[in-house]
């Protein structure tokens, strides 16, 4: 389907709290699962992508209820059914990556199938890790076989491409009988998500010692602990929804995440960097529409605001540098190739080069007002701030993929006073 986008300005002064921490939900849904007893998750929003780990995790032997936002996880403690197993994980990177080495603690036959556009994603690491101890991983177009039984090990990961191979082997090891270690020879990417990772295993009762920044000690027989958690906001949504406050009308967040441990909280230092109005009160951030100039920013570990520094950059007083943007081309799309062709439509000129990308101010005249989305939620995110504020309407294909991790973005969009027309094809 198509949205067809209309010139808007939000009502001034609009107060919205950010919608729930993806990343945090998943690693918080697979640590109650894995525990004794019950825990209950708070502030969550049932994406497509975390509906895929619960279904995951039931398979894993877990008992869930949802309701008002809140989940209620009966955990398996530490035992996994004992049988081959199915899992959809339909387009959602992370519950492929961090479920693979928990199912494959079993010695037992699992296939993980989705859309084809998930598998064809960088797998090899496990790949790598798999194959020299004689365990099953075979990939196909459309879906994937493992085989385990996974067991204590030193791994060790040499290619710079996702930190949620880690991510899911942290989970995974505290279970097996002895201890493991992780050494990573390359920087890793987005190393603050394996922060996070770390963080919350812990709110779970799971410990693994950071050796060094490339080492980790993971000791074996742990258990995790049922507990009660609740999910904070999203700081990955919040540099898309922040475009809102800088591009178009002042706006304030609620209950803003401070002290986060989300890598993404570092999106606020470049906007200071770029001198952006802004006004911090206890658990509030008030946005203001603010002209500004140039800047480079490596975004090495907030690889996934760089959509937002990209639509930023189009109102810029001339040009911004992202450097370290490879992994971008590894996404639900290859972003960089997505927003260079749906840029260039609107007049935004972007240079990809040596691993960077610069992105110039837009020219006035939009050659192209129908847009697409490339079935990537970041992609249509980044387009529709963009298209609220042309002269003239704009339409989207496919924005549907907004369910992926923001269900509730056209509901929020709306209370706004932003307006826009569902076109069914």
């Amino acid at each position: 389907m198509k949205l067809k986008i209309y010139p808007s300005k939000i009502t001034k002064n609009s107060k919205i709290h950010l919608p729930p921490s993806k990343s945090i939900t998943h690693r918080a849904i697979i640590c109650a699962t894995l525990a004794s007893g019950k825990s209950v998750i708070t502030n969550v929003e049932l994406s497509d992508d975390i509906k895929a780990t619960i279904e995951a995790c039931k398979q894993l032997g877990a008992t869930m209820s949802y309701d008002n936002h809140q989940l209620t996880i009966i955990g398996n403690n530490g035992i996994i059914p004992n049988k081959p197993h199915e899992i959809n994980c339909n387009e959602s990177g992370s519950t492929l990556r961090f479920t693979i080495p928990i199912f494959s603690i079993l010695d037992k036959n699992t296939i993980f199938v989705g859309k084809k556009a998930l598998f064809a994603r960088p797998l090899d690491v496990y790949k790598k890790i798999f194959e020299p101890l004689n365990l099953m991983f075979v990939k196909h177009e459309d879906y994937l076989s493992i085989h385990g039984p996974l067991e204590a090990n030193n791994y060790v990961i040499d290619e710079n491409i996702s930190s949620q191979f880690v991510s899911g082997l942290l989970f995974a090891l505290p279970m097996l009988a002895n201890d493991s270690t992780i050494t990573i020879k390359d920087n890793i990417g987005s190393y603050s998500y394996i922060l996070l990772t770390i963080y919350i295993l812990k709110q779970f009762n799971i410990n693994v010692e950071i050796v060094d920044k490339n080492k980790f000690f993971i000791p074996g027989k742990q258990h995790y602990e049922a507990r009660y958690f609740e999910v904070e906001g999203d700081l990955t949504q919040f540099s898309y929804l922040s475009l809102l406050g800088i591009l178009n009308n002042q706006i304030t967040f609620l209950d803003f995440p401070f002290k986060s441990i989300q890598g993404d909280l570092s999106y606020l230092d470049i906007l200071s960097k770029l001198n952006i109005k802004l006004d911090k009160k206890e658990h509030q951030l008030t946005l203001y529409p603010s002209s500004y100039s140039n800047i480079t920013v490596d975004v090495e570990n907030c690889i996934d605001v760089s959509l937002a520094l990209c639509a930023l950059a189009a109102y810029s007083k001339d040009s911004f540098t992202l450097t370290n943007v490879k992994r971008l081309e590894y996404k639900e799309s290859n972003r960089i190739e997505a927003i260079i062709e749906e840029f260039k439509k609107l007049n935004i000129r972007i240079i990809y080069e040596n691993n960077n990308l610069t992105i110039y101010k837009k020219e006035d005249k939009t050659i192209n007002r129908h847009l697409d989305s490339h079935n990537d939620h970041r992609i249509f995110m980044a387009l529709f701030f963009l298209a609220i504020n042309e002269n003239k309407p704009v339409t989207i294909d496919n924005f549907e993929c907004i369910n992926k991790s923001f269900p509730s973005f056209l509901d929020l969009m709306k209370s706004l006073n932003i307006r826009f027309e569902i076109i069914k094809k």
